[in-house]
């Protein structure tokens, strides 16, 4: 995995899950090749009530513990379900509290690559309201993807998913990518705290795809049973697992939300109350890009 040269700068990384559920454990293989720099770790879930540390919710304590049991000092945050100012007094404590130098905001999935104004744009309510409050705090910033084709359950286009990134090319936010591979460090080191932490719980339909990519799956197929995804509209949507959803995509997480057309009413928001509203009335407002096909 060659990750690209971006965080060279970097000396102390929080890793921010954005998008809830077991988006931080796509932060693991960065964490395994990094191992010169020092770490935080943070994930949003929307069934705790505070800003919580260390953990004691799922899955993010069985995450903490294995970190804990293999003696990996590391401290870790859990976020509530809240509005964009709120997360920002939070990511502005964490990183205060931590002497962080750059934020590194992980998506398991892609969809936290749109702009707001497709149709087919996934669950990107969450991702927004997390990554807008962390474009606010005066440290480096950068959006890593993983899994790409993962989300046709929750209904993401994927063409625009390109086409987004084609733009970020062409304003030098995309900053490279690289591929998991099987049989290296941060591969196996992955794939055991997963499975691990599935142990006793839920599985990620994220993260179990991945894995199955790097293994050499394709298509309809996943290495593990009983996964459970959050379906949306297309409750016919298959497996569609193919090299590209083994891939990690890197962006400068700035141009990122320069491209994002709910950023400026998002901001507003401090519950996520506010949160919802706002974005029903904004999302209504917007010119949807039709769902559009990959003519492959």
């Amino acid at each position: 995995m060659n990750i690209p040269d971006c965080f060279s700068k970097a000396r102390r990384i929080l890793f921010a899950g954005v998008g809830g559920g077991f988006d931080i454990f796509t932060a693991i293989p960065l964490w395994v090749q990094l191992e010169d720099k020092e770490f935080v770790f943070s994930n949003y879930n929307g069934y705790v009530r505070k800003l919580t540390k260390p953990p004691d919710s799922y899955p993010e304590k069985r995450l903490y513990d294995i970190l804990q049991k293999n003696e990996y000092e590391i401290p870790f945050y859990v976020l509530p379900k809240v509005g964009v100012k709120s997360y920002e007094a939070m990511y502005a404590e964490i990183v205060k509290e931590n002497d962080i130098d750059t934020i590194i905001a992980v998506d398991g999935g892609v969809d936290s690559l749109m702009r707001g104004n497709e149709e087919g744009a996934g669950t990107i309510l969450e991702d927004f309201a997390n990554l807008i409050a962390i474009d606010k705090i005066p440290v480096d910033k950068f959006l890593v993807c993983s899994g790409f084709g993962s989300e046709l359950e929750e209904d993401v286009c994927h063409h625009h998913v390109l086409e987004n990134i084609a733009l970020l090319c062409e304003n030098g936010g995309f900053l490279g990518s690289c591929s998991l591979l099987k049989g290296t460090k941060e591969f196996e080191i992955y794939k055991e705290m997963c499975e691990w932490v599935w142990s006793e719980g839920r599985k990620s339909h994220i993260q179990t795809k991945v894995i199955s990519a790097v293994e050499g799956v394709f298509g309809n197929n996943n290495l593990y049973e009983g996964v459970e995804a959050n379906i949306l509209g297309n409750t016919e949507a298959k497996n569609y697992i193919t090299p590209l959803t083994s891939m990690y995509w890197f962006f400068d997480l700035h141009k990122v939300m320069l491209q994002n057309v709910l950023y400026d009413a998002l901001s507003k928001t401090a519950t996520a109350t506010d949160l919802l509203m706002v974005y029903r009335q904004s999302i209504d407002t917007v010119k949807k890009r039709a769902r559009m096909g990959l003519p492959l």
